[in-house]
């Protein structure tokens, strides 16, 4: 159901119009994105969308209410990332949970295990991403997405020659 909903959006597109599309693993939740999907994600003009680290963290704490208010839910999580970092470490992370130190708990998982899976994983996909359009979000408002919008879409045929 979940490709054949994707399907119908994306055959409603103007083929001419340029598509942006977050990059996404192959698996959100329980979800498989198609693979002719990613083949051609991957295959595309790339655009580095860059923030402060307060911005992300602002922006992040907005999508994750859920797990500051509930963080024993977040610990199940952390718990999965033993495997990638030390018990010590996990442990430490989960308590920064439950004390409610979201802003220094949400850098760290950021620069130590997001940041870096994430860079992974653009370089083993997207050989084009070495001659990204760089844009630079100003904050987490509502506004400076419409103007980094505005300007990737003033700028989008000269960042991508």
């Amino acid at each position: 159901m979940f490709e054949s909903l994707v399907w119908n959006k994306l055959h409603g597109f103007e083929a001419q119009r340029p598509v942006y599309v977050e990059s996404e693993s192959k698996r959100i939740g329980d979800l498989q994105v198609p693979q002719a999907l990613l083949e051609h994600m991957w295959g595309s003009d790339c655009v580095e969308l860059t923030a402060s680290v307060a911005t992300r963290i602002a922006l992040l704490k907005a999508d994750y209410v859920h797990f500051m208010r509930e963080p024993q839910l977040l610990c199940g999580y952390l718990d999965h990332l033993v495997q990638l970092h030390a018990r010590a470490t996990v442990d430490r992370w989960k308590q920064m949970a439950i004390d409610g130190d979201w802003d220094p708990l949400v850098e760290e998982l950021l620069v130590m295990h997001y940041d870096p899976a994430y860079s992974r994983s653009i370089a083993s996909h997207y050989p084009r991403f070495p001659h990204a359009a760089k844009l630079d979000l100003a904050s987490d408002t509502d506004a400076a997405f419409t103007q980094a919008a505005r300007t990737l879409l003033e700028d989008a045929p000269e960042s991508f020659a």
